[in-house]
């Protein structure tokens, strides 16, 4: 503290001293939000490391020693995770630590918190799980004898979100959207068979007990079990692209009218999606049925000639064990005896039942009308300045398909924060409004309520859009609660091409990724746009990446917004990503070496967004008539810092093996910098990169 507060007393006095003409078009910044940003920049800049040697070691060596303990409970660690750590102690404190009665007063908010403190005070044990009205429901629903029980079943259950089969749930009014469980799978294969391992350690003695068998026959259960889902799993279908919300509606999102699903995927006395979808929503009238192309379908046909091979009892038997594999360790994780993990489990259910809640309560503390401001200054700048000014100049572009790349530029939707009603305490009371009062006692009749609503809520959704109000304005997709980690619980941004439901070709950059280190309101512009003006050109980016741009401004799926000829040129650009990505490892010194097919989509929008927020930053300095400006004791100028906002952003910890078999469509943060840096010649300028330098590249790849 001593040493830092003596280079800004340094840096202050030249500063003050120094009267040529550079010193006069600079200004240095000694707010306390700059004086804690550059404390924060000396901490974690390794001067060891040459920025044109590694520019991702030089930004990120020291943030990866101050968080490299975060491995001890989490395989990775990245900035993205610091920031859901930071709103779930806001979330928490506010709720319960700080005394902001007028923020906590509304119904919901205090149903919130009965809701958290039950979870947290529970001492409910697996007795009384298994006498519970839930459980006693459940028992009588699976026990079916015939197909008739088995679609009832599936319907009760789906209502509920314990059908692990598909999943089926309300897209807008009288429309359906039916998905394979991917959620389930996500799980299943990240902890390397977690369902069967747990199967063998803990249904056996439960199957003893519940069924009164003995130890064998609870042992051909058990493998009854697991044989099934390995056969599930088997025919589940998912592309790599598929995991990710925003390449998921690109690539994959389609619809069709009832009969047309029918089609596609044909009812079997096995498998009846069309009676499903009556019981599930108590209604006959439904107008089309939304999927996930291909790999949907495919899964859907594959299952329903799978439950033609099995019995009515294995199928019982299966649906029995991973509704309670949702429950296994009931006493262990469901009671006090887990102390550490308590509270996570408990915030995440919470949110789960009330996301609107925190949607209010992180919105009325972590932002405000002056932030909004702020932020849509910026985006407009990104938007006109940075990606459309690139399409313009781009001399490769023949005049139509410029006209039609820039018209789509120039009439993307931007959503920023949050609907307006989710602020309001009005919104979410209306919202809410028929939640029933919490038990202060017993959280499993709390779990039974929430259930009870929501399943009440899916049901009159079907006729009546119940996010009409909250939502307000924004478009009836951000209503699917599938969608709602990427916009209104985690730290994300998305772009959304197509096709046009209430909407299309738009973007969000909501609340929780309006934070720090993303921005800070009284940030110098650079750092704020080398953060969260490059991951809103990224996101506007994906209009123009190699799925994005087969979609019109209306959103329609026309194959290519260029002309042919163009189209040839564009992917002859793609391909230099491609080559270029394919030729860096995932980290410094590893052996596995990036796919760059596999992550073309997000590297372009990388390289592409970082550009345009880089140029949309220098127009706003002009129209600002904003001079330079530096930090105390940090020696960068605002263009380095602009670079170094960006990489910071990229930060991350994780484990040795985190790249073994990787299938993410995001190239490993490391790449990411690397790679885009070597073809940014504005950063190369600014650190005068060399030939032979790491971050120097002199065949750069460019799209616009």
């Amino acid at each position: 503290i001593v040493l830092f507060l003596a280079l800004l007393a340094v840096t202050i006095f030249l500063a003050v001293t120094n009267s040529d003409e550079s010193a006069a078009s600079t200004t240095l910044c000694t707010t306390a939000a700059c004086i804690s940003l550059a404390d924060e920049i000396l901490s974690t800049i390794n001067d060891s490391v040459l920025p044109c040697h590694d520019f991702y070691h030089y930004v990120c060596d020291g943030w990866i020693a101050r968080n490299s303990w975060e491995l001890i409970d989490d395989p990775e660690y990245s900035q993205f995770a610091a920031v859901e750590n930071s709103m779930k102690k806001n979330f928490l404190d506010e709720m319960f630590w700080y005394e902001n009665q007028q923020l906590t007063a509304p119904e919901p908010v205090q149903k919130a918190r009965t809701f958290f403190e039950t979870c947290s005070k529970s001492t409910t044990t697996k007795d009384d799980l298994q006498s519970s009205k839930l459980m006693r429901e459940f028992i009588s629903i699976v026990n079916f004898s015939d197909t008739d029980g088995f679609h009832k079943a599936l319907a009760w259950l789906t209502q509920r979100e314990w059908n692990s089969l598909f999943t089926m749930g309300v897209y807008y009014k009288n429309d359906v959207v039916v998905q394979q469980n991917i959620d389930f799978w996500s799980a299943y294969d990240k902890q390397n068979n977690s369902f069967c391992n747990e199967v063998n350690k803990t249904f056996i003695p439960l199957f003893i007990e519940l069924f009164d068998v003995n130890e064998t026959d609870a042992v051909d259960m058990k493998d009854t079990v697991c044989q099934l889902a390995d056969t599930l799993h088997s025919i589940g279908n998912y592309p790599d692209d598929y995991l990710d919300a925003g390449t998921l509606y690109a690539n994959y999102f389609n619809s069709t009218d009832l009969a047309g699903f029918n089609s596609i995927v044909p009812d079997s006395s096995e498998l009846n999606l069309t009676k499903i979808m009556y019981l599930t929503f108590e209604s006959s009238n439904i107008t089309d049925v939304y999927y996930f192309g291909r790999p949907d379908t495919d899964y859907l046909n594959a299952l329903s000639l799978t439950l033609l091979d099995l019995s009515l009892q294995e199928v019982q038997l299966y649906i029995f064990a991973n509704v309670l594999w949702y429950f296994l360790d009931y006493e262990a994780t469901w009671t006090q005896s887990q102390d550490v993990s308590r509270t996570d489990f408990c915030y995440d259910w919470t949110l789960d039942q009330f996301p609107f809640v925190f949607g209010y309560i992180t919105g009325n503390t972590m932002y405000s009308e002056e932030i909004r401001g702020v932020v849509d200054e910026m985006v407009s700048s990104v938007q006109y300045d940075g990606i459309s000014y690139m399409i313009e100049n781009a001399d490769w572009l023949e005049d139509d398909s410029r006209e039609t790349a820039v018209d789509k530029a120039d009439k993307m939707g931007v959503y920023t924060g949050y609907p307006s009603p989710i602020f309001e305490a009005d919104g979410i009371s209306t919202y809410y409004q028929h939640v029933p009062a919490m038990d202060s006692v017993s959280w499993l009749a709390n779990v039974e309520t929430m259930k009870s609503w929501h399943v009440n809520e899916t049901i009159k959704s079907f006729t009546n859009n119940v996010f009409a109000e909250i939502l307000g304005e924004w478009p009836i997709i951000f209503s699917q609660k599938s969608a709602f980690r990427y916009w209104l619980t985690g730290t994300n941004a998305f772009y959304y091409p197509g096709p046009d439901v209430d909407g299309a070709n738009f973007f969000v950059i909501p609340v929780t990724i309006t934070q720090h280190p993303f921005f800070v309101a009284d940030y110098p512009s650079a750092v704020n746009f080398g953060g969260l003006g490059t991951v809103t050109g990224h996101e506007m980016s994906h209009g123009f990446d190699p799925y994005g741009f087969r979609y019109a401004a209306n959103g329609t799926d026309v194959g290519s917004i260029l002309s042919e000829d163009d189209t040839t040129e564009y992917y002859d650009k793609i391909d230099c990503y491609i080559d270029q990505y394919s030729g860096l490892k995932v980290r410094r010194n590893d052996p596995i070496s990036n796919n760059g097919t596999r992550t073309q989509t997000e590297n372009v929008a990388d390289n592409a967004g970082l550009k345009a927020s880089y140029l949309a930053w220098q127009a706003y300095k002009t129209k600002n008539n904003e001079a330079s400006t530096t930090l105390p004791g940090v020696s960068l100028s605002d263009e380095k810092l602009f670079f170094w906002s960006w990489a910071y952003l990229w930060c991350d910890v994780n484990r040795p093996n985190r790249y073994d078999n990787y299938t993410n469509e995001h190239s490993p943060h490391y790449t990411r910098v690397i790679g885009s840096l070597q073809n940014s010649q504005e950063f190369q300028d600014a650190f005068q990169c060399e030939q032979g330098d790491l971050m120097y590249k002199a065949d750069k790849c460019t799209l616009w």
